[in-house]
């Protein structure tokens, strides 16, 4: 064994063991920024990585769901608000325009053109003498007030008046609907 490691010792690279030392050492720096860059590189991607991961993460925590889903129902919210008013407001519209219809020919209207409503005791609308007997208490509505009645006697039929008897001095009378009978 001694002569094997004495022949090593003198003919191989263990025979000048400083240029084996300094062939390593002029190795060493780009070995040394190889390394940096290498570990620098991997460090890069390994931050991508992570953030890549937190910001996933961060998407599925309580607090991220909660805000998220807020903002939607915030959103929701704000368009079902606008939807109401828009639907009050066409109501709006609707009923106003049916209060003008109902003004224009309500039963008001046709008080005020001079004709009345008579109803009985029990509240019914009086249509014909044939619905009234002697001591029907009535109550018979006008434009500006009510006045309380009984029936006296039996019914008798009225015939209208002709044409021909209005007196040209007197103004033509308006029909229930409002037009002049002339």
């Amino acid at each position: 064994h001694t002569n094997h490691l004495n022949r090593l010792s003198t003919a191989g690279p263990l025979a000048n063991p400083a240029r084996l030392i300094e062939s390593s050492a002029s190795k060493l720096p780009a070995l040394i920024h190889r390394l940096s860059a290498a570990m620098a590189q991997s460090q890069s991607s390994s931050a991508k990585t992570l953030d890549s991961l937190a910001l996933r993460l961060a998407k599925h925590q309580p607090a991220a769901v909660h805000a998220t889903r807020r903002e939607h129902i915030a959103g929701l919210t704000k368009l079902l608000h606008n939807a109401i008013h828009t639907r009050i407001d066409r109501l709006d519209a609707q009923l106003s325009a049916s209060q003008r219809e109902l003004n224009a020919i309500g039963p008001r209207q046709v008080l005020a053109r001079g004709f009345s409503v008579t109803t009985a005791a029990d509240g019914r609308l009086v249509r014909s003498t044939k619905d009234l007997k002697t001591g029907d208490q009535l109550t018979t509505h006008l434009k500006d007030g009510q006045v309380q009645s009984t029936v006296s006697g039996e019914s008798t039929k009225s015939k209208p008046a002709s044409k021909s008897k209005q007196s040209k001095d007197q103004p033509p009378e308006p029909n229930l609907f409002g037009d002049l009978n002339q």
